[in-house]
């Protein structure tokens, strides 16, 4: 358990710090640290675990509680027979960061929300004022798929602040999927690519009719 396993970690960190390491010095290290241990790691199909293909022998059990609480929520925004009224802004208050990206993310895979019930999210959830990139980008998103006209100076705000590949393409794809912004989307791009990572730029303008 953790009472045992824990300070095995720390001492394995404190003495490898700084260096590198290979899985055989990990598992002799293993060996040494639990010598009064060794016939309980001997039953540890070790081949199995460092060579074998595919999944691990052992798949942890995990709680889907969390992830849960975000489908449920998602399923509840796009739903459209859900009424306005139904909405808190203590939907999430419990939801910790990646329950509120997950939620998000969730919420890119239904349609489009109806402008008014994106505008309704935004207000209740307090989007403006997410500090959290992720979270942040996946909201943009939503508002792009759903041509939004105020989440336009948000997104343009973020791609001058954020230059990274996995914001930049996909709301450059998602700008150019709105007809009526491709313009705009080549101005931004235009003002952007010299400022920021070439090889980012060029992989946004894949597949669109940008340059």
């Amino acid at each position: 358990g953790p009472e045992a396993f824990e300070p095995f970690l720390l001492s394995y960190i404190e003495k490898y710090k700084f260096q590198s390491v290979d899985t055989w010095q990990w598992k002799t290290y293993l060996y040494n640290y639990f010598k009064d241990k060794t016939d309980i790691l001997n039953s540890v199909d070790w081949d199995a675990w460092f060579h074998l293909p595919g999944m691990p022998p052992v798949l942890p059990s995990y709680s889907r509680a969390l992830a849960m609480q975000c489908e449920q929520l998602c399923a509840k925004w796009a739903d459209p027979a859900t009424a306005p009224e139904s909405f808190s802004s203590d939907d999430m208050a419990s939801f910790n960061p990646m329950q509120r990206s997950l939620f998000l993310s969730l919420l890119q895979k239904e349609k489009p929300l109806p402008t008014d019930r994106l505008q309704l999210l935004t207000s209740l959830y307090k989007m403006e004022e997410v500090g959290n990139a992720e979270i942040k980008f996946s909201w943009l998103r939503l508002g792009l798929r759903a041509k939004w006209e105020p989440i336009m100076p948000h997104v343009c705000c973020f791609l001058r602040t954020y230059g990274r590949m996995k914001f930049v393409c996909p709301l450059f794809r998602d700008l150019h999927a709105w007809e009526e912004k491709r313009k705009m989307t080549q101005e931004l791009f235009d003002e952007l690519k010299p400022t920021d990572d070439a090889c980012c730029y060029t992989q946004a303008a894949q597949g669109l009719e940008l340059s």
